[in-house]
């Protein structure tokens, strides 16, 4: 086996070992994001990036090694010995995508919540402060005549 392809491996492995991590963290999140814990979201999508950063290393560092590896026996060496875990790369990939719509879902769901709470908030103000009488926004004339 060449260096090429022995290169090409680790990169593959180490690129399947990072969607296993993230896809552990996105269930993760989905665990704490249906039990309504949305403290850790920041947090979340740091880890999520910076898994993402070593993937992409790992991506470049596949396709490089793939570029060496000179004629297409030594190709077909190298495509059969990796594709077990080429298969298990795209099995990730299918995971986490269903993952992320559920993320994404949930995500959206509490926007939507937060947003009706902010509306009604608005409104109760608005409507609070139609009731106030004086001239003076904060009702201080109706105070003094109290």
């Amino acid at each position: 086996m060449t260096e090429a392809q022995m290169v090409a491996m680790k990169a593959m492995e180490s690129k399947r070992k990072c969607l296993e991590r993230f896809r552990d963290l996105s269930l993760q999140c989905t665990k704490r994001l249906a039990m309504g814990d949305f403290a850790g979201l920041k947090e979340f999508l740091e880890e999520r990036d910076s898994i993402l950063k070593a993937i992409d290393l790992y991506d470049r560092k596949l396709q490089t090694a793939m570029q060496s590896v000179a004629d297409s026996a030594q190709q077909m060496e190298l495509n059969v010995r990796t594709k077990d875990t080429h298969q298990a790369v795209i099995q990730l990939v299918e995971e986490i995508r269903g993952i992320d719509g559920v993320l994404l879902e949930k995500i959206e769901a509490e926007g939507k919540r937060v947003e009706e709470e902010v509306t009604k908030a608005s409104r109760a103000k608005e409507a609070l402060g139609k009731f106030r009488s004086g001239t003076d926004e904060r009702g201080e004339e109706l105070d003094q005549k109290v």
